[in-house]
Parts: structure tokens; C-alpha cells; sequence
């Protein structure tokens, strides 16, 4: 039987409190040969039974994580207590919690030196993910250590006692040659392995160089996840946990708490109540639980949700129809008012064309020699009075009267200015070229592109 135990532990990777390891070879192999199958199937079924978490303070559940953690529930669950020591058993209780409408918040209640690493890993990522569904607080008032803290960094907050036991970030596993024993019993052992690595450190033969070199890659590669891990849960650089938290110490109380390792000084009642608190400030009625608690009420809703959206649907379609038609209208009227060819701004008006491409195209046309004088906005009316440019049929009286220096006028910025502000800029040097140089307003206008190309731009 023992030697069966201890090929079991040579073959597992741990996360547990030192002194821990031999406790555990040694009192399993107690219990085993001091206590019948039936005892022991018994003592399985009535923890089986047993709810995998209570409610506390009306919304509070209460998840008791107690001795050594392991993957699945199995002896040590029956000989140390609590029904909920497993990873698996953990993760099904936290989500059981989250799923619960009844529940706001969670205490994981945690007294435990660790375990194996197989599973440890998942519960902590589990629990991790359910950061925002519902606040989880960590408890411990004994020993919060290897993989139990492993799996504790992970909730939203941590608080400790004072005398708690905290840490032990650290992996190890253990080789038993048991190659004197065979030969004391004249035992012969003939392997059969395919695998380089295969059975490099079996116990029926000491530990070699190589055996002991795969067996340190097996730690530093989970030691390194163990690591991260607790980086990403505590919110610190994986350098900064290496340095103050993951060198395999123990910290009690308020050096675990300097240390980063825990948030906060205290006792049960105080995890309770703070978590008691945020859970009810965030616990909000969603729709499953209205229509489970309240279904008239939630009929109601839901009835006259849709007649709003009726309404506002009908609302909404009718602005939109409104603002394409004052849009269009508009577009129209901006197009007539270029006063250009009437075949031209008919098409312009059929195919739906932007105004201000219109007037592109407007000016293109007069500028290849389409005819017809260029179309001019209400603001080259006004710079064309304010600079002194003759009406139709008084260019005689314009010749007679002395010509006036006009106002030099600031030029905009390319990259600030508004294309109003470009437009009337070029209009204004346009008509001060043509009373300038003596040449048409055409000729002018070009000029006056030519001399700022960088405004040009803006105003096509």
C-alpha cells in the first residue's frame, strides 16, 4: 500500500505549504489502512449531499474552501474536510453563485496550504472572468498558501487576520528511489518505455543528472504560469512578484499585506458586510429575473415598449422624409441661383447633383468658353459694389470718375479658413485684378487662383 502512495506523490507536481507534503503521505496511508471501504463510501455520500455553498445576510454566498485542493474531489475531500476542496467543485459552486438571481456577492471562505497544480490554474482563470458579474471577496484566517492563494489572487480583493499564513508562491514535486528496497526483497523490474524521456525518473532507480534536470523544467514551467498568474490577478508587473511575493516565503498578516499580497487587515465580519454592501449597489433587476419575479410587471414593459418604438418609428420616418425634402429643396435652389446655361442646371437638377459640384462644373464650362457670363454668387454681387465695379451700362460714367484704393484684405489661412471665407478672399482679389490690369472678370478670376494656388485648393 505504501509503496503505492508513493509512486502516486513522485508523480505529482504540487503547490503546497512544505511541512505539508509528508503530512499528507503519512496520514493517508493512516487512514486508509485504519478505516473499512464502507466507512469511507459512506463519509463520501454525506459530503456529496452537502450544499456547495450557504447564503449569508440574505445575498451573500458563502463558498468554504478547506485543507488540500485538488482537481477532483476524492480522499482528501473525505479525510480533510469541506465539500468544497476540489478546483472542479470550486469553479461549479462560483458559477452556481453567479447564475443565482438570489445571490449579490460572493465570499470565498479559504483555509487551505495548497495542493496540486492540476486545475489550479483554471479555477483561477474562472474566477478571474467573473470579475464584473458579481464582486468576490477572499477570506482566510489560518493559511492561505501555494495553490489556495494561487487561486485566491484572482478575486476582486483579498482580506486576511492578523496571525493568517499568506504566500508560498512555489512548485515542487518529489523523486523516491526505492531501488534498495527492491533488492532487499529481491524484486526485479524490467521497463518497457518508448520516449527518450519516458520513466527518466522512475523510483525503481536513483535519480540521474538528466532525470533531475527534466524534473526542474517540469517546476520552472509551471512556476513561471504560477507567477504571471498572480501578476495579472494582483494588477503587478511579473518583476515586481518576483521580487516581493514569489520567492517561496511566508508572510503573515501586515508583512502580507506590505508585501502586496493581500488588500486589506481584518475578520469575517468585515469581508461579509463589505462584500454585503457593493453586492447590493450592483445587484440590478435584469430582464430574466423581472420576468421570473414579476411576469405581469413584465408584461406590462415589454407592452409598452413596443408602442413607444411603434410611435418613434413612425416619428422618425417622418423627420427623415421632412429633412430630405427641405435638403433637396435647398440643394435646388442653390443650383438656380448660379443663374448658369438652363440646359446645364436642368441636368444638374436631375441627376442630383451637389450644389457646390454644380457650380464646378458650372465654371468649367464657361472656363473652356461655354458662353454666357459666370454664374455670380450674392456675395460677389456685394464685393463687386463694395470695390467700385460698374453696374451694366454705366462703364462710361466708371471711366470718368477717379479710381479708389481699396482696402487690402487680410488673406485666410488654408488650413483654418472656411470655404466661404476662400471664396470671397478669391472673388475679392479677382475684382481688384480686373479694375487693376483692365481685364475681364474671367481672366481676373484665373489671376487670382494662379497667384494662391494653396486657397485655389480649398475652393475646389
Amino acid at each position: 500500500m505504501e509503496r503505492g502512495v508513493l509512486s502516486h506523490y513522485q508523480d505529482t507536481l504540487w503547490s503546497l505549504y512544505p511541512s505539508y507534503l509528508e503530512i499528507v503521505e503519512r496520514e493517508f496511508v493512516r487512514h486508509i489502512e485504519a478505516e473499512s471501504l464502507e466507512a469511507i463510501g459512506g463519509r463520501r455520500e454525506r459530503i456529496a449531499e452537502e450544499p456547495l455553498y450557504s447564503t449569508i445576510e440574505g445575498s451573500v454566498a458563502h463558498i468554504k474552501v478547506t485543507g488540500f485542493i485538488r482537481k477532483r474531489s476524492g480522499f482528501y475531500s473525505i479525510f480533510y474536510g469541506g465539500n468544497v476542496n476540489s478546483t472542479e467543485s470550486l469553479i461549479l459552486a462560483v458559477d452556481e453563485a453567479l447564475n443565482d438571481p438570489a445571490i449579490a456577492s460572493i465570499v470565498l471562505d479559504i483555509d487551505s496550504p495548497g495542493g496540486t497544480v492540476s486545475g489550479v490554474q483554471e479555477a483561477s482563470d474562472f474566477i478571474y472572468s467573473a470579475r464584473g458579474k458579481k464582486p468576490i471577496v477572499v477570506y482566510s484566517d489560518g493559511m492561505l498558501t501555494s495553490a489556495a492563494y494561487w487561486i485566491a489572487s484572482a478575486a476582486d480583493r483579498i482580506i486576511a487576520g492578523e496571525t493568517t499564513v499568506i504566500g508560498s508562491i512555489g512548485v515542487a514535486t518529489m523523486h523516491f528511489d526505492l531501488s534498495e528496497e527492491d533488492r532487499k526483497f529481491g524484486v526485479k523490474r524490467t521497463k518497457i518505455t518508448a520516449g527518450k524521456y519516458k520513466q527518466l525518473a522512475s523510483s525503481e532507480q536513483p535519480l540521474s543528472r538528466e532525470g533531475e534536470a527534466h524534473l526542474q523544467y517540469l517546476v520552472d514551467s509551471v512556476y513561471k504560469v504560477f507567477v504571471d498568474s498572480v501578476a495579472r490577478n494582483r494588477g503587478a508587473s511579473v518583476e515586481e512578484v518576483l521580487s516581493t511575493m514569489a520567492d517561496g516565503r511566508e508572510f503573515v498578516g501586515a508583512d502580507a499585506l506590505e508585501a502586496g499580497l493581500i488588500d486589506k487587515i481584518g475578520n469575517f465580519s468585515i469581508a461579509v458586510n463589505q462584500i454585503s454592501t457593493e453586492g447590493k449597489e450592483n445587484q440590478a433587476m435584469d430582464l430574466q429575473k423581472l420576468k421570473a419575479e414579476h411576469p405581469g410587471l413584465y408584461s406590462e414593459v415589454l407592452a409598452e415598449g413596443k408602442q413607444l418604438a411603434e410611435g418613434d418609428v413612425e416619428k422618425i420616418k417622418t423627420e427623415a422624409r421632412n429633412e430630405g425634402l427641405q435638403a433637396e429643396r435647398d440643394r435646388c435652389l442653390e443650383i438656380l441661383g448660379a443663374e448658369a446655361d438652363p440646359g446645364a442646371t436642368l441636368q444638374a437638377v436631375k441627376d442630383g447633383v451637389p450644389a457646390a459640384e454644380a457650380y464646378k462644373g458650372f465654371y468649367k464650362t464657361l472656363k473652356a468658353g461655354g458662353g454666357g457670363e459666370a454664374p455670380k454668387t450674392e456675395a460677389e454681387r456685394q464685393l463687386e459694389a463694395l470695390n467700385g465695379a460698374a453696374p451694366e451700362g454705366a462703364g462710361s460714367q466708371q471711366e470718368t470718375e477717379p479710381e479708389k484704393e481699396t482696402e487690402t484684405t487680410k488673406v485666410p489661412d488654408p488650413k483654418t479658413a472656411t470655404r466661404e471665407e476662400v471664396d470671397l478672399y478669391l472673388a475679392s482679389e479677382a475684382i481688384r485684378i480686373q479694375k487693376k490690369d483692365g481685364i475681364d472678370l474671367i481672366a481676373a478670376q484665373e489671376q487670382a487662383f494662379r497667384d494662391n494656388p494653396e486657397l485655389a485648393k480649398v475652393a475646389f
